[in-house]
């Protein structure tokens, strides 16, 4: 790394130990910098951006380990890609260990041996210059597989990437389908950014969040005394996305008589609050999704026939997360960027172990439950070290498990088959909503079967 260009701020209130700090790190070409208290600290960090801070813990106004700790927290605040490293005369195990709880990249008790502190500061700019590098690797890998905010470079992904592109430049309404998890919201939010409407207001509404009393004031506004609560006129969500779009979700379970009314918004462009009697003209593209087969429902007249085929004109199917490949490991990055960056903890990456076993799982909560992974693996991991397969859940650690049972690595036949039909019966569990009856239907076994295996593998 070069030295010339390396920014080192010291924040130290001992004159000498100042001084000293300097005549060391000088000649080896450091830009250095120095503050004698917490204020100018602060200031100095957002002036100059270090790349690396020697904090020690006791500066003034708190000559405390609590105030360091603080002022510690500050400048991650102010500044994340700087490495700090703590220097202090307090070298109890415990203050060490609040310090790397809170950021720290090292430890040194003072007094302070000068190779020591050398080896130390290099050491922490080579690793912080890797990091950047990772960073700007990563930033570049997204870029080029990003599309309005969707990562993907399968084959799958690029048809649907192409659709949502025709998707934008037409006015027909747009159906998204496929399993929960698979990124429709984020689909239609692209279609919205690349048509037309762009300017106008994008709305969102999960069909299946509210009850059938709510539904309608929700989307169609009501008017003053239309019911007892009604104390005031309301605008509607479709009356508030006018000129814009509207991505209703779930659009499967809208009840019947709600599905009649959205008809006519459909049909004759205009609305009619509840409790009111004057149509009011509307200008709103229909972006819905579904993870429901419509043609089963419309079959067993749950949903109207005129409804589907106005929101069918242009159908954009999303593709399960486990049959996009590789894009399981540019999401992952992704996400790891996006976590680390927003919790202020810096994971030098997934270990080759804990990348196999993402690879490996089936992802049955698709691209959200993969986000839900990232995210709690790193918060179980140590700052500054890799993710590895033990920072997973029970479902990913399992799917490692198996796989090094089918590697031929341990067990037996009979092992791995006992894991495979536990693995299976937790993800059919999952996929049911823990429903014993419906889970037991997909495996083709009795209820009492079922109960004997959960009992047998200590499945909750």
């Amino acid at each position: 790394m070069d030295k010339s260009r390396s920014k080192v701020l010291i924040i130290e209130d001992d004159e000498e130990y100042r001084q000293t700090y300097q005549e060391w790190l000088q000649p080896e070409g450091y830009q250095v910098s120095w503050a004698d208290n917490a204020d100018d600290a602060v200031r100095q960090i957002r002036a100059i951006r270090p790349d690396l801070i020697l904090l020690d813990l006791r500066v003034p106004p708190k000559q405390s380990v609590e105030g360091g700790l603080e002022l510690l927290r500050k400048a991650r605040e102010e500044h994340p890609p700087a490495r700090v490293v703590i220097t202090t005369g307090d070298g109890t195990k415990s203050t060490a260990l609040a310090a790397v709880r809170e950021g720290a990249t090292d430890y040194l008790i003072k007094p302070i041996d000068p190779d020591v502190l050398l080896v130390v500061i290099a050491r922490s700019l080579e690793r912080k210059l890797l990091e950047d590098q990772v960073r700007r690797l990563q930033q570049q890998l997204e870029t080029r597989n990003s599309f309005e905010g969707m990562i993907g470079n399968s084959a799958k992904m690029r048809e649907v990437f192409g659709l949502v592109e025709k998707a934008a430049l037409t006015s027909a309404n747009v159906l998204l389908r496929g399993e929960s998890g698979t990124g429709k919201e984020l689909v239609s939010r692209a279609i919205h950014a690349r048509g037309p409407r762009k300017a106008g207001p994008f709305v969102t509404l999960n069909c299946a969040a509210l009850p059938e009393s709510l539904l309608e004031s929700e989307l169609f506004g009501h008017e003053r005394g239309a019911y007892t609560d009604a104390k005031q006129s309301r605008v509607g969500l479709i009356e508030s996305a006018d000129g814009g779009s509207l991505f209703l979700d779930e659009i499967g379970d809208l009840p019947l008589s709600t599905q009649v009314k959205l008809l006519r918004v459909l049909q004759e462009r205009e609305i009619t609050r509840v409790g009111g009697n004057r149509p009011k003209r509307v200008d709103v593209r229909i972006i819905s999704a579904t993870n429901k087969d419509l043609e089963k429902l419309r079959e067993e007249g749950i949903f109207r026939e005129d409804l589907y085929y106005r929101l069918t004109a242009f159908s954009i199917y999303l593709p399960r997360l486990r049959s996009r490949g590789d894009d399981v490991h540019l999401l992952a990055q992704s996400l790891l960027a996006k976590f680390t960056e927003a919790d202020h903890k810096n994971i030098l990456g997934f270990s080759p172990e804990a990348a196999d076993v993402l690879m490996a799982y089936s992802w049955p909560g698709n691209v959200r439950e993969l986000e839900n992974e990232i995210h709690g693996a790193i918060a179980r991991a140590e700052p500054d070290s890799w993710i590895e397969s033990r920072h997973f859940s029970a479902n990913l650690r399992d799917a490692g498990e198996m796989m090094h049972l089918a590697d031929g690595k341990q067990g037996s036949l009979s092992d791995l088959l006992a894991r495979v039909e536990r693995h299976l019966i937790k993800e059919k569990l999952q996929q049911h909503g823990g429903n014993r009856t419906a889970t037991a239907k997909s495996l083709g076994i009795s209820r009492v079967t079922l109960h004997q295996k959960l009992t047998k593998y200590s499945i909750e």
